[in-house]
């Protein structure tokens, strides 16, 4: 009787082991696929949108998941980003370089970059061989039209969307921070920039300035502004009564003030920047006001015009006894 049990036993094992082999087998076939005509050929992950990156002989590609070999297996790295478009890099004589091409391995964004770097979930940070940066969206497309001295981010893998969450952008001088709302528009925030005034540079903080998208084109319109009211708030204090007009109220400085904002064929529909108010005199100095005002149209691409934007900007400036203007702090906002 024992020996009987015993020979079940046996005979239960090895049932078993072979159902476990072929448990085993089936998930590995299922996720890590060895092409049986060729033994080199692996399937290394899921990418997303019906996509698969695939290794051979050293080098990776992309097949969708009816099999068939969408990208050939000829790149260092593959990553998908948005909708038919990829990461990729390959080997040159100046090293590993990234660029994006789509499922027709077209190139989008050229070659030259050393790294790209997903930051949230809709940008891309790529390195240039001059240690420069430059912000594209999932599509391969531009966000800024210059390159930064540095970009970073304050948070590791939480959603940009949260509060006190922000990517960082350097050039020389200048600082800016975007962040997302809760819509998904992506802000530009916390812009600090220093602006010749007079001679002298001061330093000026500008906060919750603009919606994309038209990143580049909220710098430009920050900055221009900032600039043309300081020169008029400077004829008004030199009692230039020929600038103050030639700065305000001409059609000449409103054609101006577009084509410095990249708007040219755009519509400027208002503006107003009224004699600066005197908040404060102390310590030998006066603390001024000037409450900036405008509103323009942005031509689309069909002719037509967006509905008006708004822009508001308030200049906290001091004028010592010396004569001298100091410019201490901007406050600007824009509705969109």
């Amino acid at each position: 009787m024992s020996r009987n049990i015993r020979v079940i036993f046996i005979i239960l094992s090895l049932i078993f082991i072979i159902f476990t082999y072929q448990v085993v087998k089936f998930y590995w076939d299922e996720n890590r696929v060895l092409v049986k005509d060729d033994p080199e050929t692996l399937t290394v992950s899921d990418l997303g949108g019906d996509y698969y990156s695939f290794a051979q002989r050293g080098f990776y590609g992309v097949k969708d998941s009816r099999g068939k070999v969408v990208i050939d297996a000829r790149w260092k790295s593959v990553d998908k980003i948005e909708g038919d478009h990829f990461v990729v890099s390959q080997s040159t004589v100046r090293g590993e370089r990234f660029g994006i091409i789509d499922n027709a391995e077209n190139v989008i964004v050229p070659f030259i970059y050393t790294h790209f770097e997903k930051y949230h979930s809709e940008m891309l940070c790529a390195e240039t061989e001059r240690e420069k940066y430059v912000l594209f969206d999932f599509s391969g497309k531009v966000l800024t039209d210059m390159e930064w001295d540095r970009i970073s981010k304050n948070y590791p893998t939480k959603p940009l969307t949260e509060q006190g969450n922000y990517i960082q952008l350097e050039k020389d001088e200048d600082l800016y921070r975007i962040t997302e709302d809760s819509e998904g528009r992506l802000i530009v925030s916390d812009i600090r920039m220093y602006k010749p005034l007079f001679g002298e540079k001061r330093l000026v903080k500008v906060k919750n300035t603009a919606v994309s998208p038209g990143l580049t084109e909220t710098v430009l319109l920050y900055s221009e502004l900032f600039d043309r009211s300081v020169e008029y708030i400077g004829s008004l204090f030199n009692n230039d009564s020929t600038g103050v007009k030639n700065l305000a109220w001409s059609d000449n400085y409103k054609d101006l003030l577009l084509e410095g904002l990249n708007l040219r064929g755009g519509e400027l529909t208002g503006l107003d920047v009224p004699v600066p108010e005197i908040t404060d005199a102390d310590d030998g100095s006066v603390t001024y006001v000037c409450h900036a005002a405008m509103s323009y149209k942005s031509p689309e691409e069909d002719g037509t015009y967006t509905r008006p934007r708004s822009l508001t900007m308030d200049i906290h400036f001091k004028k010592r006894q010396n004569g001298k203007l100091a410019v201490t702090k901007v406050y600007a906002s824009r509705k969109d």
